[in-house]
């Protein structure tokens, strides 16, 4: 899951033509990746990842990047609080 997500997200920036932006985006990625991992695996995100992903995608076919950027900055966002505030409630149950 973690590859094809990666692959989905890389897709998307590589149109940027940014190429060492890119690479400091994947090295993020790659680091980030055992966090994702917790949010597929302990925090039932993957159904809410798919659909914001597939709103994502509509807004690139539909070429509306205005809508595009907003999506993706929700997405980020979100699952970053959400991680946060789960990792938060572990953390204060030790």
């Amino acid at each position: 899951m973690a590859k094809l997500n990666w692959e989905f997200h890389a897709t998307l920036y590589a149109t940027a033509e940014r190429p060492r932006l890119l690479g400091m985006i994947k090295t993020l990625h790659v680091n980030c990746d055992r966090y994702v991992r917790v949010q597929l695996a302990q925090m039932d995100y993957q159904e809410r990842s798919q659909k914001e992903h597939y709103q994502l995608l509509d807004a690139c076919q539909k070429q509306d990047t205005k809508a595009a950027v907003r999506l993706l900055k929700r997405h980020i966002d979100t699952a970053g609080e959400q991680l946060i505030a789960y990792l938060q409630q572990i953390a204060q149950k030790r």
